[in-house]
């Protein structure tokens, strides 16, 4: 009976130790996960090749970990950085991958991100009917969960879709019942975004009162809120509409606003546009100086801008190569540490076997002793 409570007792603690330490460990991977996927997230607009770094670490650890929410938010994560560095083909791939194991897990929040993400690639490309399927196949999951903010982004993606194939109709039906969810929730920046796509579509039809009073409103609204870009999108807009609606002193007056806010914080397209506009008013007019004096300014800021582009193509093209280079001393660390994860689990079978040859040859022994010592009795 003394020797069946011993071996209960020995096993027993060996079991509990190997729970408790699994446990412990797995919180360890888990908030190391945790930590490198914040890091990351924090550096994807100053430091895209650091964020890529982390998140494929991250990547890496979760699979080894078998952490499949980690999988699916650095997949998210990859798929972002590479979409922002114009890697499409890898951001599509890193986002399909993600929405698999999310589907896995049953997390239609995420297979919404994931679908909602890919639908933004296409539409970056070009490929406007597929952004059109993924966003609605987004769309439909954040209708069956309820999830009105993830509805309206849905609804205004999709309306931006409509406008860039020229179905205005349907575009400004989509605009429209984004702004209604924004104004029951609240939000400012959805808001304006709702009135500035409305008011957009607006123009484009020819309903030029119904557009004034869409950007009027955004304007007052961005105003209210302080805030600096959203007020050049919509004096600027405010300025086109004008300019079309065949009131060019109320157009220049926006133009000009446009031009003083879009200066302050260095919106470089905007201004180029801006003088561009104001160069066709005023020749128009038949102010030929002005005219040739906004020109000019728009050639030189042209020139400006397109000399940035090449730079940030090279840095790209560099970011790119110093990308791949690490992937690769990624994808060897990967390997590296699948074999040290392999040799860890040999030598943990080894330890166990061992641990349980000695705890038999010590029962062995003792059940020995035992029968010597009766022997010894009789």
């Amino acid at each position: 009976m003394m020797r069946t409570l011993l071996i209960f007792l020995i096993l027993s603690v060996t079991f509990c130790c190997s729970v408790f330490a699994g446990t412990t460990e797995k919180d360890q991977n888990h908030d190391q996960i945790v930590a490198l996927l914040d890091s990351s997230h924090s550096m994807i607009s100053s430091d895209p090749w650091s964020a890529m770094e982390l998140a494929r670490k991250a990547q890496l650890l979760s699979n080894e970990y078998h952490d499949s929410l980690g999988l699916v938010n650095s997949g998210i994560l990859l798929g972002i950085v590479n979409k922002n560095l114009g890697q499409f083909e890898q951001a599509t791939n890193f986002y399909l991958d993600a929405y698999q194991i999310a589907e896995l897990r049953h997390d239609t929040e995420r297979m919404s991100v994931c679908l909602n993400n890919i639908g933004s690639v296409y539409q970056e490309m070009g490929s406007y009917s597929r952004a059109l399927e993924y966003y609605k196949e987004s769309l439909a999951i954040e209708e069956k969960a309820g999830n009105k903010s993830g509805i309206s982004l849905r609804q205004y993606n999709i309306g931006a879709i409509y406008e860039l194939l020229d179905s205005l109709d349907l575009a400004a039906a989509y605009y429209f019942n984004s702004l209604l969810a924004e104004r029951e929730l609240n939000n400012p920046d959805g808001i304006f975004y709702a009135l500035y796509g409305i008011g957009g579509v607006n123009i484009r039809r020819q309903i030029f009162t119904e557009a004034e009073k869409n950007l009027q409103e955004a304007f007052i609204l961005a105003e209210k809120e302080q805030d600096i870009k959203l007020q050049t999108l919509a004096a600027n807009e405010l300025g086109r509409l004008f300019q079309q609606w065949n009131k060019p002193e109320q157009s220049i007056d926006y133009y000009t606003k446009a031009l003083l806010l879009a200066d302050s914080t260095e919106q470089k397209s905007i201004i180029k546009s801006v003088y561009l506009n104001l160069s066709e008013i005023f020749e128009s007019r038949g102010e030929c100086v002005r005219s040739l004096d906004y020109l000019k300014k728009f050639v030189e800021i042209n020139e400006e801008i397109n000399n940035i582009a090449i730079s940030t193509k090279i840095e790209e093209l560099q970011t790119v190569f110093q990308v791949e280079r690490k992937q690769k001393e990624l994808e060897l660390e990967k390997t590296a540490n699948e074999l040290k994860t392999s040799e860890v689990k040999r030598q943990k079978n080894l330890r166990n076997f061992l641990l349980i040859c000695i705890v038999l040859f010590a029962v062995l022994m003792a059940s020995n002793i035992n029968r010597f010592r009766k022997k010894t009795k009789n």
